[in-house]
């Protein structure tokens, strides 16, 4: 794996470049101080027909039986230590790409990042006070490690040498 050093973004941001870029190994560069990791759309079953047991609705407290999905996408709420157990399994989604973020405290609901743009997004970040967020188009690729000052930037290159 390689990794770049970090660079200021002219907005208070730092980036990282990491390639190639794979989830069992970006792991290592979450903050284990930081209580929040949220993986946004992760593909858990992509365009093949799986049985697996859903719930049919919100309210829905059970499970239906088995039946028959295709294209699974759903958001996961997770600490550091359960993302670096199953960042592997995590991994292996239809195409391994994700978009990670990271923040102290629980984000509302129906909170997305990846549903802001521009200014939008530069206030919820704030607001929220997401100090981490990795960007990984797909599997293997480049990915954009960013974080919101360059002590962090520096904290997630020693944390990816280590590898924990």
């Amino acid at each position: 794996m390689n990794v770049g050093s970090p660079e200021a973004r002219g907005d208070g941001w730092w980036t990282v470049a990491v390639w190639p870029g794979h989830l069992s190994s970006l792991a290592a560069a979450l903050n284990p101080g930081l209580e929040f990791v949220i993986l946004e759309d992760h593909a858990a079953v992509g365009w093949d027909w799986r049985s697996v047991r859903v719930p049919v609705n919100e309210s829905e407290t059970g499970f239906v039986e088995d039946v028959a999905v295709r294209f699974v996408r759903m958001d996961l709420l997770m600490t550091p230590d359960q993302f670096r157990r199953h960042a592997l399994k995590l991994q292996s989604g239809s195409d391994g790409g994700a978009l990670i973020w990271q923040l102290s405290r629980k984000p509302p609901v129906n909170f997305r990042l990846s549903d802001k743009e521009g200014d939008a997004r530069a206030a919820a970040i704030r607001g929220l006070d997401i100090r981490l967020i990795i960007d990984l188009p797909h599997d293997g690729e480049v990915a954009v490690i960013s974080a919101a000052a360059e002590v962090e930037a520096r904290a997630v290159v020693t944390r990816l040498a280590a590898g924990t």
